[in-house]
């Protein structure tokens, strides 16, 4: 999910960011390693990426439950056949946030118990909202998480049953709650809110 929310490079996984004294001043900081090059096509990664969008926007979105007011998030759901003989299954949600300027990715796997009923979207996707909740809400203004969140849209409201509707169908009207994904054009300020540029600030390094 890094790569596909990155779309250039896949980070290299690191347990231990950084390494702080007892008064919280950074002693050591690790940089952000590149495991390897994923070069995605813009144009297929755009798709994908609307479309895990509309797994928690849209109207019939599996991941519903997996929705927050401080962002726009980017999610798939799954479930998995574990333990055959004892009907238990698993189920996950993974994605990224913001959709359309990242900087977490995260993935949540349930473990159902046997004969559990379970699902991404029932049992994983609020975890996520829980967790995200908490991050933006209980930061301090000065975090440097929620500063690198600052001026990300959130969102853009779209009438997704404009061609339905004007066939004679049902489709929803512009007041609709559905949302979905917009790429913003590429300007260095938004390059500087990504991953590598939340490092920097992060770490305070150019």
């Amino acid at each position: 999910m890094a790569a596909l929310a990155d779309g250039e490079t896949m980070p290299k996984p690191r347990l231990v960011k950084q390494i702080q004294d007892v008064n919280d001043r950074v002693v050591m900081a690790y940089d952000v390693e590149v495991a390897r090059k994923v070069d995605l096509n813009p144009e297929y990664r755009d798709a994908v990426v609307k479309g895990m969008v509309a797994v928690v926007s849209g109207d019939n979105g599996t991941g519903r439950r997996a929705g927050i007011k401080h962002a726009q998030v980017a999610g798939k759901t799954g479930t998995a056949q574990w333990k055959l003989a004892e009907d238990q299954n698993l189920a996950w949600f993974t994605g990224f946030l913001p959709a359309n300027n990242p900087v977490y990715a995260f993935a949540v796997l349930y473990e159902g118990a046997p004969g559990e009923t379970v699902s991404g979207g029932a049992k994983s996707a609020p975890m996520v909202s829980e967790v995200f909740n908490n991050v933006f809400e209980k930061a301090s203004p000065d975090d440097p998480l929620v500063l690198a969140m600052q001026d990300i849209p959130v969102a853009v409201e779209v009438d997704e049953g404009d061609t339905e509707a004007s066939e004679g169908g049902s489709g929803r009207n512009s007041n609709s709650e559905a949302q979905t994904y917009v790429e913003p054009p590429p300007t260095q300020e938004t390059e500087s809110r990504g991953v590598r540029g939340f490092f920097r600030r992060l770490f305070r390094r150019d």
